[in-house]
Protein backbone atom coordinates (compact mmCIF):
# COMPACT_ATOMS: atom_id res chain seq x y z
CA UNK A 1 0.00 0.00 0.00
CA UNK A 2 1.53 3.77 -1.14
CA UNK A 3 2.02 6.22 2.05
CA UNK A 4 -0.07 9.09 1.56
CA UNK A 5 2.43 11.92 0.11
CA UNK A 6 2.11 15.13 2.30
CA UNK A 7 3.20 18.23 0.32
CA UNK A 8 5.77 20.11 2.70
CA UNK A 9 2.73 23.22 2.55
CA UNK A 10 -0.69 23.05 1.31
CA UNK A 11 -1.68 26.34 -1.12
CA UNK A 12 -5.55 26.22 -0.05
CA UNK A 13 -6.35 26.55 3.73
CA UNK A 14 -10.00 26.95 2.58
CA UNK A 15 -11.84 24.35 1.35
CA UNK A 16 -15.05 24.39 -0.64
CA UNK A 17 -16.81 20.87 -0.09
CA UNK A 18 -15.88 19.92 -3.85
CA UNK A 19 -12.00 20.65 -2.67
CA UNK A 20 -12.22 18.60 0.12
CA UNK A 21 -13.99 15.90 -1.34
CA UNK A 22 -10.18 15.42 -3.71
CA UNK A 23 -8.65 14.19 -0.60
CA UNK A 24 -10.91 10.95 0.48
CA UNK A 25 -7.56 8.68 0.05
CA UNK A 26 -8.02 7.70 -3.56
CA UNK A 27 -6.45 10.83 -5.67
CA UNK A 28 -2.47 10.75 -6.68
CA UNK A 29 -1.60 12.29 -2.81
CA UNK A 30 -3.32 9.25 -1.03
CA UNK A 31 -3.96 11.84 1.48
CA UNK A 32 -7.30 11.97 3.79
CA UNK A 33 -8.85 15.11 5.09
CA UNK A 34 -12.19 15.15 7.31
CA UNK A 35 -14.07 18.43 7.75
CA UNK A 36 -16.39 18.42 11.56
CA UNK A 37 -17.98 22.10 12.52
CA UNK A 38 -15.50 23.67 10.11
CA UNK A 39 -12.14 22.74 10.63
CA UNK A 40 -10.69 20.45 8.14
CA UNK A 41 -8.34 17.52 9.47
CA UNK A 42 -5.88 15.58 8.09
CA UNK A 43 -6.76 11.54 8.63
CA UNK A 44 -4.10 10.29 6.57
CA UNK A 45 -1.83 8.26 8.92
CA UNK A 46 -5.41 6.48 9.95
CA UNK A 47 -6.19 5.17 6.44
CA UNK A 48 -7.32 1.74 8.38
CA UNK A 49 -10.20 3.50 9.66
CA UNK A 50 -10.36 5.95 7.04
CA UNK A 51 -9.58 5.12 3.64
CA UNK A 52 -11.66 3.65 0.81
CA UNK A 53 -12.07 0.17 2.70
CA UNK A 54 -12.24 1.43 6.62
CA UNK A 55 -15.44 1.71 8.06
CA UNK A 56 -15.42 5.47 8.61
CA UNK A 57 -14.87 5.46 4.82
CA UNK A 58 -17.87 7.66 4.10
CA UNK A 59 -16.08 10.63 6.07
CA UNK A 60 -13.27 10.58 4.00
CA UNK A 61 -13.12 13.78 1.63
CA UNK A 62 -16.16 15.45 3.49
CA UNK A 63 -17.94 17.65 6.09
CA UNK A 64 -18.69 14.68 8.86
CA UNK A 65 -20.46 16.89 11.72
CA UNK A 66 -23.72 16.18 11.40
CA UNK A 67 -22.89 12.05 10.04
CA UNK A 68 -20.43 12.59 13.59
CA UNK A 69 -23.38 13.98 15.70
CA UNK A 70 -26.04 11.83 14.75
CA UNK A 71 -23.53 8.59 15.21
CA UNK A 72 -23.90 7.44 11.73
CA UNK A 73 -21.49 5.97 8.99
CA UNK A 74 -23.76 6.04 6.45
CA UNK A 75 -23.46 8.95 3.46
CA UNK A 76 -27.08 10.00 4.26
CA UNK A 77 -25.77 12.75 6.41
CA UNK A 78 -23.15 13.99 4.56
CA UNK A 79 -23.27 17.25 2.50
CA UNK A 80 -23.63 17.46 -0.94
CA UNK A 81 -21.12 19.94 -2.88
CA UNK A 82 -24.02 22.63 -3.30
CA UNK A 83 -25.64 22.08 0.34
CA UNK A 84 -25.43 24.81 2.79
CA UNK A 85 -23.48 24.55 6.57
CA UNK A 86 -24.87 21.96 8.31
CA UNK A 87 -27.55 23.46 10.99
CA UNK A 88 -26.95 22.52 14.34
CA UNK A 89 -29.36 24.19 15.85
CA UNK A 90 -31.82 21.04 14.89
CA UNK A 91 -29.48 18.82 17.22
CA UNK A 92 -30.57 17.48 20.56
CA UNK A 93 -28.17 17.99 23.80
CA UNK A 94 -27.36 14.86 23.66
CA UNK A 95 -26.50 15.45 20.22
CA UNK A 96 -24.53 18.20 20.71
CA UNK A 97 -22.36 16.64 23.38
CA UNK A 98 -21.40 14.17 21.07
CA UNK A 99 -20.30 16.21 18.15
CA UNK A 100 -17.99 18.22 21.01
CA UNK A 101 -16.61 14.36 22.16
CA UNK A 102 -15.70 13.99 18.84
CA UNK A 103 -14.29 17.35 17.88
CA UNK A 104 -12.57 16.93 21.06
CA UNK A 105 -10.86 13.43 19.77
CA UNK A 106 -10.11 15.45 16.46
CA UNK A 107 -8.14 18.19 18.18
CA UNK A 108 -5.68 15.93 19.95
CA UNK A 109 -5.09 13.05 17.33
CA UNK A 110 -5.18 15.24 13.94
CA UNK A 111 -3.67 18.30 12.22
CA UNK A 112 -5.97 21.17 11.02
CA UNK A 113 -5.10 21.82 7.84
CA UNK A 114 -7.56 24.08 6.65
CA UNK A 115 -11.18 25.36 7.16
CA UNK A 116 -14.52 25.16 5.20
CA UNK A 117 -15.93 27.48 3.17
CA UNK A 118 -19.73 27.10 2.31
Amino acid sequence: MQEPTHPTSLSISEYTLEQLREFDGSGPTKLIFIGICGKVYDVSEKVQFYGPEGPYASFAGSDATMALALNSTTREFIPKINDSAPDLSTLSDKQREALDGWVSFFDKKYQVVGTIVY
